[in-house]
């Protein structure tokens, strides 16, 4: 394992020992820089308790920066009454907003994919059957 994820999992383990210790505290018990604590916590979701720029999700209340008010699109599509759809190639449920589906309807388009690489495998699937009309 590498020196950075030797420190994470030592701040985990911290953390859950002691989930009220500051980030100076615990950039001396692991030998690293507050500005390096800051970091790990912001990446693992585990924000420091005296810090007022976290607050949760309005939909899921996980914890997120000030300035956001979502921690997803999929959180912000589900507050604004977004519309629930399946994903062709995976299967996987995602919601997307009203408005961005109707525009996609009425722009003719028939099928549904959660990313972009979802989108990729089922061209890639199709690409021998649909011949010349997909593709170089």
């Amino acid at each position: 394992m590498t020196r950075q994820g030797e420190t994470a999992a030592r701040l985990l383990e911290l953390l859950d020992k002691e989930p009220d210790l500051n980030n100076t505290e615990l950039s001396t018990r692991l030998g690293v820089t507050r500005a390096r604590v800051s970091q790990l916590r912001i990446r693992m979701n585990r924000p420091s308790p005296k810090r007022r720029n976290w607050h949760p999700c309005l939909v899921c209340a996980e914890p997120i920066r000030k300035r956001n008010k979502f921690c997803s699109k999929n959180c912000q599509y589900t507050w604004s009454g977004g519309v629930k759809l399946t994903c062709e190639t995976c299967g996987k449920e995602f919601v997307r907003g009203h408005a961005l589906v109707s525009q996609r309807m009425n722009a003719g388009q028939k099928h549904v994919w959660c990313s972009r690489s979802c989108q990729g495998t089922w061209l890639g699937n199709w690409r021998g059957r649909l011949g010349n009309l997909v593709g170089r």
